[in-house]
């Protein structure tokens, strides 16, 4: 997409998920600080990411646009299954239940 361009949905204005250009302030959660990947022990990442990828899904990892969460996308097929994890203990509970959900125990 070049800038400028965006892409309509049921005749609605894409959400693109970041703020406007001309806007002053930006959002920070309140109630939880910032959580970052490097909170996370790189063995429970990759036991994560082998749980999903190891049958044939796929798995996107980043971070929300306000620093205040980790994104994680799993994809499968045409499904997606996506986390915003806040803390280690939402992370770790995520990682617990993708296997179980994806059948993949």
């Amino acid at each position: 997409m070049k800038d400028g361009q965006s892409t309509r949905h049921n005749g609605k204005q894409a959400n693109t998920g970041r703020p406007p250009q001309n806007s002053v302030s930006t959002y920070r959660r309140q109630n939880g600080g910032i959580f970052e990947w490097a909170e996370v022990p790189a063995e429970e990442i990759g036991k994560l990411i082998q749980a999903v990828c190891g049958r044939g899904r796929a798995i996107i990892c980043g971070t929300t646009s306000n620093g205040g969460a980790l994104s994680i996308t799993v994809l499968d097929g045409d499904s997606r299954i996506r986390e915003w994890p806040s803390s280690i203990e939402t992370f770790r509970s995520f990682a617990d239940w993708v296997p179980t959900e994806l059948e993949l125990d």
